[in-house]
């Protein structure tokens, strides 16, 4: 494992891969840094007590899957690939915040555990995969759906949600559902109805 403490990345350009797997992170800053359309910047099976993203343009993709993230926030960042986008599989995280960013390809939270995350004027363009997550206290807040979600599997509980927007269809086959709160949502058609069959 590699160690890694008060690392700020600026102004960083990324063409190729940067992976650090089974990595400890102390703080990691990161500012207006690009990805190139095949870059990738990779977070794999590691630990980070602070990730903070802020501004650029990634083309390529961030993954930052199988990790334990305590404090994870990215922002003012336009996602402009139309394939992979963002990858958090099977992470868990106890404050992750994105807000004011447009995702133009896929976004992965399968398996993920997210407490007290706040997702802020945020456009989701391709589709995004929430199944078997766990959603505890979070926030939605001017956050837009343009393709596909899928919430099968998933334990929905405490959350906000405070204009949202479905554009195109949602699954919640298996979902469980306990104390949401949803206000000036948008759903896909008149007769939807976002309801688990089973509690949380």
């Amino acid at each position: 494992a590699v160690d890694l403490r008060d690392v700020k990345l600026g102004g960083m350009d990324i063409a190729g891969i940067f992976e650090c797997r089974e990595c400890r992170l102390a703080s990691v800053d990161v500012d207006n840094a690009e990805i190139g359309p095949s870059g990738r910047f990779a977070l794999v099976s590691s630990k980070a007590k602070k990730l903070k993203w802020t501004g650029g343009v990634i083309k390529g993709s961030l993954e930052l899957s199988n990790s334990a993230l305590k404090r994870v926030s990215i922002s003012n960042v336009d996602f402009t690939s139309s394939d992979v986008s963002l990858v958090l599989k099977s992470a868990s995280t106890k404050q992750l915040v994105l807000e004011n960013i447009k995702f133009s390809g896929s976004v992965d939270f399968q398996d993920v555990v997210l407490i007290k995350a706040v997702f802020k004027n945020v456009v989701f363009g391709g589709p995004v995969n929430f199944e078997y997550a766990a959603l505890h206290k979070t926030l939605f807040e001017n956050v837009t759906f343009m393709s596909e979600v899928a919430f099968d599997g998933a334990t929905l509980k405490g959350n906000k949600w405070k204009f949202v927007k479905f554009a195109k269809r949602v699954s919640h086959r298996g979902c469980k559902d306990a104390k949401n709160t949803f206000e000036n949502m948008t759903w896909p058609s008149e007769s939807f109805e976002f309801k688990c069959r089973k509690r949380a």
